[in-house]
Parts: C-alpha cells; structure tokens; sequence
C-alpha cells in the first residue's frame, strides 16, 4: 500500500509536450509558417526548459540539503534532512519493558519513506509528512503506516498486520539529531500506544534492526 498521488514531473512534461503543439499549430494558422520553422521553435523551447529541467532535478536530488542553500530554507520552505538510519528505544503504555526500535528514512525534496524494525516485526509508512509548529521553529515528523509483526505469547487471536499513526518531534542540539514522541495502533484485541525515542545515527541504512 502506498500513498496515491500527481506525478508532478509527468504532468509538467506533458504541460510542456502539449503547450509546444498548441504553439506551433496556433503560428501555422495565423502565420506562413512550415516545417522548418517549427523545428527551430522546438530548438529554442529547448534552451529553456532543459536547463530548467537540470536545475529542478539538482534540487530534487541533493540542492534542498545542500548547505550553500540553507539561508533559503524559510522562505522557499526546504524540508530539515532526516534521511539516515534512527536507533533508540519504544515504551508501550502498561508496560515497563523497553524495547529497540529503529527507523530509517528515505528522503527527496517530493518524497519520503520510512521503514521501522524491532526484535518482532516491521513497517512501512503509507502517508508520510514533516508538519511545523505555526512559526516554523519545530519540525514534525508524522506518518500513517502499515506493520506486520508476530503473535504474542498466549494470544492466537492477535492480529500480525496492523495500522498506525506516529508523531515525532525533531530535536536538534549538541551536534545530535533525535525524534521524539508518540504512536497508536489499531492492532486488535489489544490496542497499543506508547513513546519513541530515536537517535541519528548515519546514512548507512542495514534494512533489519
């Protein structure tokens, strides 16, 4: 399952494909143009939109984290870089067992995943966001996912795949990078909820725990 949205770059492609048809028949009725002339005005639509198609995909890929941008970050409104891998530890709540939990990220300027791993099972967000607090000083990551996980001692009835939603406070300090913060679920019979906890740890994402 995954979130059902525009494909932007297609629909720009295809904007631009349509608006350079639309141009060349508009200027064959209206003027003697032929063939040739129509070639040249593709030749001069190009000098503009591939150097903006390059400069798009720059930014996409690497402009939006790259330092030398950062002073532009508050008002053409980057997202804060959480790409990499998260250790820390889950609490649920009723519990006093701390378990290990870890979080890695995949991040574009327009997309993002995250995948989670523990000791029992494993999950992958279906709608994923970074939310700010009204002025922009806090950052939020939050995301609805989708978890298979094992059966718990003594209940058959558990559900393996289940839903949930998570919200994690992004805290920066001391050269440290953590998010924080809480998730439910809609595991049955028993619903779980509790507090997260994870630490920045590098780029190098293992995909297990």
């Amino acid at each position: 399952m995954k979130e059902y949205k525009l494909n932007f770059k297609l629909f720009l492609t295809i904007i631009a494909l349509f608006s350079i048809i639309v141009v060349g028949i508009v200027l064959m009725i209206t003027k003697n143009y032929n063939l040739v002339d129509y070639l040249i005005l593709i030749r001069d639509y190009g000098y503009v939109t591939i150097p903006l198609t390059f400069i798009w995909f720059y930014f996409v890929k690497w402009g939006w984290r790259c330092w030398f941008w950062k002073w532009t970050a508050s008002f053409i409104k980057f997202p804060p870089d959480i790409r990499g891998r998260w250790e820390g530890n889950l609490v649920r709540y009723g519990e006093k067992e701390t378990h290990k939990l870890v979080f890695e990220i995949k991040q574009t300027l327009s997309k993002l995943q995250v995948y989670s791993y523990s000791a029992t099972g494993h999950s992958e967000s279906i709608l994923d966001s970074i939310a700010s607090d009204k002025m922009e000083d806090d950052f939020y990551l939050t995301f609805l996912w989708q978890g298979e996980a094992g059966i718990k001692p003594g209940n058959e009835k558990d559900s393996r795949i289940f839903n949930g939603y998570t919200i994690l406070k992004l805290i920066e300090r001391d050269n440290e990078k953590i998010l924080s913060g809480n998730y439910f679920t809609n595991r049955k019979p028993n619903q779980t909820m509790g507090t997260i906890e994870v630490k920045w740890v590098g780029f190098n994402l293992k995909k297990q725990l």
